[in-house]
């Protein structure tokens, strides 16, 4: 989150050597960069580098920074500084999933940009071109907050209903910056290292200019709209592929991980635009739904989201970001992904859709804070771990040779009500298991296998389908698919 310029924050840590005390505004800046930087810290990390748990680090600098912005008046500041210090603050608390105090407290930080003038392009104050810029990365950061937590909580982002003339942060690097400078440089026909900060905005920029209905129903409300005609959504979605296209994705490299970020992040939320405005995933004038509530559609755009989040959790080299999009996991998505799951019949692809949502349960949902939605995840587990009471039985038949692919069809080994592809085991020896102050309470346990189970592709994937309580599946998936991010 480049809320600052990091050559003029270098140089204001490079003049505090040897001075025993620090501005105010100087001090809160400093504490809630340490806050981000532990936040974005492994566990690991935490221990070989500072020797502390990185719980116990984040308590402590997280009430460093509280003290410090009080000390600087955070709440009726007039200074840029501390409010930079509060966003990145804000954006720490976001990544831990404090979504509802974050909510609140954005609002806090809009009011004070307002009392600043933030949501006036420099230019028109006729404010140094420096200045300028940096006003802007600010707002915009403000902006994508408020955008992306009011999302989060289901409703409206402020900022997102007013007008202002805030123009899009330059695409140039840092070191092309500085506070005496006449005029900006030229926008860049490159990937600089601005180009997440120029992604985020746009992404803000672009839910802004969508319509939307009135009330509060959320930041995609018309998008969502049954009402609202394919040609017009689709319009729009086109308007900001193009966009995105033509101003940032043409310039990045997926062989350089901030650029493959960028990359990823424009994807996922073309992709969301069209899985929550019901577009298809390819062609056609809408997504089509059988008798069921099943949709390819929905199925093949939900899958490509999961597959997305799941490159942002998994490759080494964007790691080091992962504080970024910790607190945005895509509920909505992985909520579609598991009841399209279920009701589609078995096949490689449907298998493989179970693969992801086990890898989901084992590599993402023990990372994030999951507040409300434990419960739900909680059941599901349960529910999918009850369904693999064969495995034990299947591996060890598999060692000694004696598995044989079973030849009846899903449809003949349940009832139609339950008809889908056998879901991986959740157990001992697949994967790590999720930890328990996340998804307390699934069980691990693993039982006999009976006749008329059926396995998909692998024996590991046996189930006991009469274990799966399916009016109860599709009742919790329902219900994480209504908790819509």
């Amino acid at each position: 989150m480049k809320v600052f310029h990091a050559p003029s924050v270098q140089q204001m840590v490079l003049g505090q050597i040897g001075k025993a005390s620090m501005e105010p505004s100087g001090q809160a800046l400093m504490s809630s960069i340490y806050l981000v930087t532990t936040v974005s810290l492994t566990e690991e990390e935490c221990q070989t580098t500072l020797q502390e748990t990185r719980a116990e680090l984040i308590g402590k600098f997280r009430m460093a920074a509280e003290d410090a912005l009080s000390v600087a008046g955070f709440v009726t500041t007039s200074d840029i500084v501390v409010l930079r210090a509060f966003v990145l603050y804000l954006a720490a608390l976001r990544s831990l999933g404090e979504t509802s105090f974050v909510w609140s407290m954005t609002g806090l930080a809009i009011r004070v940009a307002g009392s600043m003038g933030l949501a006036r392009d420099g230019s028109m104050l006729g404010l140094p071109p420096f200045e300028c810029e940096m006003r802007r990365r600010l707002w915009w950061a403000i902006v994508y907050l408020d955008a992306r937590t009011a999302e989060l909580v289901g409703q409206d982002g402020d900022l997102l209903m007013q007008n202002y003339d805030v123009k899009l942060p330059s695409n140039v690097n840092d070191s092309e910056l500085f506070p005496s400078m006449q005029r900006l440089p030229e926008h860049r026909a490159a990937a600089t290292d601005a180009v997440y900060v120029l992604l985020r905005a746009t992404v803000a920029y672009c839910l802004r200019t969508l319509p939307r209905e009135s009330g509060p129903n959320g930041t995609w409300s018309r998008m969502r709209a049954p009402n609202v005609p394919v040609a017009e959504k689709l319009g729009i979605l086109e308007a900001t592929e193009r966009k995105f296209e033509d101003e940032i994705l043409r310039y990045c490299d997926p062989t350089v991980p901030l650029q493959r970020i960028c990359i990823n992040s424009a994807c996922t939320f073309l992709v969301k635009m069209r899985l929550v405005s019901g577009l298809p995933y390819s062609s056609g004038s809408a997504q089509e739904r059988l008798e069921n509530g099943y949709s390819e559609d929905v199925f093949q755009l939900s899958f490509r989201i999961m597959q997305l989040q799941l490159e942002l959790w998994t490759e080494p080299g964007m790691q080091k970001w992962r504080w970024h999009w910790q607190g945005q996991f895509q509920w909505y998505a992985f909520a579609e992904l598991l009841r399209q799951t279920r009701l589609r019949k078995c096949d490689e692809l449907t298998t493989k859709a179970w693969t992801m949502i086990h890898n989901v349960f084992q590599i993402i949902v023990p990372t994030l804070e999951v507040g409300s939605k434990s419960p739900l995840l909680n059941g599901l587990k349960t529910l999918l771990n009850a369904a693999s009471s064969s495995c034990r039985v299947a591996s060890e038949s598999r060692l000694n040779g004696e598995v044989r692919s079973s030849e009846r069809s899903l449809d003949e080994t349940r009832p139609p009500s339950a008809q889908s592809a056998a879901p991986p085991v959740f157990g001992h020896g697949y994967g790590s298991a999720p930890h328990d102050a996340l998804l307390p309470g699934v069980s691990n346990a693993r039982g006999h296998l009976q006749e008329g189970s059926a396995a998909a592709v692998d024996p590991a994937l046996v189930l006991d389908y009469g274990a799966i309580d399916w009016d109860e599946f599709d009742r919790l998936t329902n219900e994480l698919c209504g908790q819509k991010n």
